[in-house]
């Protein structure tokens, strides 16, 4: 199941997940073992330590990431026990999706590959 790449009609939505400090790979991992489709979007980083430098993968929106729940995942509840997150982003208690947050605006397009500002496509998208 993709939900990025939806279709108008479809029921799926995207809401967003705020995770412990630093812990949004855990959050992920346990979501997906859930059976839960996950976006976190990184940024490359240049890391500099001890006349070291490297590479690093970095999440573009610390303590955030993304969740995709389609029509027959409608209960966002038990994301709340999920051993990483924190809590759903909320609107009085209703998780906030994406699409109710911007719904005239479509989403941007995700770069092919690495792009100047470093951002990454996620490695389930289709080409």
């Amino acid at each position: 199941m993709n939900c990025f790449v939806s279709e108008r009609g479809s029921n799926a939505i995207w809401i967003a997940v705020s995770t412990h400090p630093n812990r949004e790979r855990t959050a992920a991992f346990n979501l997906r073992n859930q059976g839960y489709d996950v976006y976190v979007p990184v940024i490359r980083k240049q890391i500099r330590h001890a006349r070291r430098v490297s590479d690093v993968l970095r999440p573009l929106f610390p303590g955030y990431l993304f969740v995709c729940l389609a029509s027959t995942q409608s209960r966002w509840r038990p994301i709340l026990s999920t051993v990483g997150v924190r809590s759903v982003v909320c609107t009085r208690a209703r998780a906030t999706s994406a699409e109710a947050a911007d719904e005239n605006r479509s989403a941007p397009a995700l770069p092919n590959s690495d792009d100047s500002r470093g951002l990454r496509r996620p490695l389930w998208c289709d080409d």
